[in-house]
């Protein structure tokens, strides 16, 4: 049973079944409605495709090092330049100390592996209060703001 942390915009019900996203990619325009959660691997690229996001609920990135950050800027693209309104979710090997950051890139939900790193990744996040940079969340600079 995974251990998940859920902001909001993520989704309240779990869907069934994850597809890997290069599956999803060779699927017929019929079958592409079916399918409501993909798994995005680390040599995907989500953002370079020209198929639909829009039909998906759940986009989930497999972190397979957590040194690795092109799911960071994935995720804000979608948010951003493709206006994706659906659970971004961090899976695999991010660390809880990441969860503020990956929150600011557009992450709505976490799949922690164990019930430590559920705890640590909850207080880190409820911790970071302001940043002085915008992001997805907060479109202007602390400087903007005051």
């Amino acid at each position: 049973m995974p251990h998940l942390i859920k902001l909001e915009g993520a989704i309240e019900s779990e869907p069934n079944t994850f597809v890997p996203f290069s599956d999803w990619l060779a699927l017929d325009n019929n079958s592409l409605a079916d399918v409501s959660a993909v798994i995005v691997e680390e040599n995907d690229s989500i953002i370079e495709t020209d198929i639909s996001v829009e039909s998906l609920k759940v986009i989930a990135f497999n972190f397979a090092k957590f040194a690795d950050g092109r799911a960071f800027s994935q995720a804000r693209t979608l948010r951003e330049t493709l206006n994706f309104k659906g659970d971004i979710r961090a899976m695999g090997d991010f660390i809880p100390d990441q969860v503020a950051f990956l929150t600011r890139c557009g992450f709505t939900s976490f799949e922690c592996k164990n019930e430590l790193e559920l705890e640590i990744a909850s207080r880190i996040k409820s911790l970071i209060t302001t940043q002085y940079q915008s992001d997805v969340i907060e479109k202007q600079p602390l400087f903007r703001r005051r």
